[in-house]
C-alpha cells in the first residue's frame, strides 16, 4: 500500500511539473517557502505555507495561484503593473506593499484570512479590484500619495481601517460603511477637511456582520 501511495505522489508531483515552463518552476522554488506547492485541476498552483515575493523584477506574475495555506506578500517588487495570478484564497496576510508601479488593485486576493496590505504603493490611483469584505483583520492603504479618494476600499472591514499619509487624499468617498476597530486616517497629513476627519474619525461603528 505504501508503495502503491509513493509512486501515485510522485506521479502527482511530476504532472504539476509537466504543466509547468521552467520559469515558472524557477519562480515557485524561489518565492514559496519551502517549495511545498503543487498544481491543482485547474491549472492553479496551491501552497502549504507562505508565499514571499520580494523585490521580483517581472512586470506580472507568471502562475496562478489558488490557494495559500499560509501568508502571500508580494512586497517591493517595483515594476509589477498587476496583480492578476495572485491567489483566489489566503489564509494569512495578503501583501503588495511598496509595488509602485501598481495603479490599481485590480486581480487581487478577495478571500483573506487576516489582513490585506497595500501600503507604500506610490502610483495607486484607486483601491478598484479591493476585497469587499475583509473580515480577519485590518486593511491599510498607507502612504500611497496617488490616492485622492477611497473609491472601491473595502466596505467591511472587521479591524482597522488604515489610510495615513495618503497626502494628496482629498475625499473620504468610497470609505468603508462599517469597521470594527477604528479608523486612521484623519490626521492632518492628506487634503481632507476638518468635517471630514471628523467623519473618518466616527466610522467605527460597529461589527455588522456579527449581529
Amino acid at each position: 500500500m505504501q508503495n502503491m501511495y509513493t509512486q501515485s505522489f510522485s506521479n502527482f508531483v511530476n504532472e504539476s511539473y509537466s504543466r509547468l515552463n521552467k520559469e515558472q518552476v524557477d519562480f515557485l522554488e524561489k518565492y514559496v517557502m519551502g517549495q511545498k506547492w503543487n498544481g491543482n485541476d485547474d491549472g492553479e498552483i496551491d501552497t502549504q505555507g507562505d508565499v514571499r515575493i520580494e523585490d521580483y523584477t517581472g512586470e506580472f506574475l507568471p502562475v496562478q495561484f489558488g490557494t495559500v495555506k499560509g501568508c502571500f506578500r508580494a512586497e517591493n517588487c517595483k515594476k509589477l503593473k498587476s496583480l492578476k495570478g495572485s491567489p483566489k484564497t489566503v489564509y494569512g496576510t495578503f501583501s503588495c506593499r511598496g509595488c509602485t508601479s501598481l495603479v490599481d488593485l485590480n486581480g487581487c486576493t478577495h478571500d483573506v484570512g487576516e489582513h490585506f496590505e497595500c501600503d507604500y504603493c506610490t502610483s495607486l490611483k484607486s483601491l478598484k479590484g479591493a476585497p469587499k469584505k475583509v473580515y480577519g483583520g485590518d486593511f491599510s492603504c498607507g502612504r500611497c500619495k496617488s490616492l485622492v479618494d477611497l473609491s472601491g476600499a473595502p466596505e467591511y472591514v472587521e479591524g482597522s481601517f488604515r489610510c495615513n499619509s495618503c497626502e494628496n487624499l482629498a475625499s473620504i468617498e468610497g470609505a468603508p460603511l462599517v469597521v470594527g476597530v477604528r479608523v486612521q486616517g484623519g490626521d492632518g497629513q492628506n487634503k481632507l477637511s476638518e468635517g471630514e476627519r471628523k467623519i473618518m474619525n466616527v466610522i467605527e461603528l460597529y461589527d455588522m456582520w456579527k449581529k
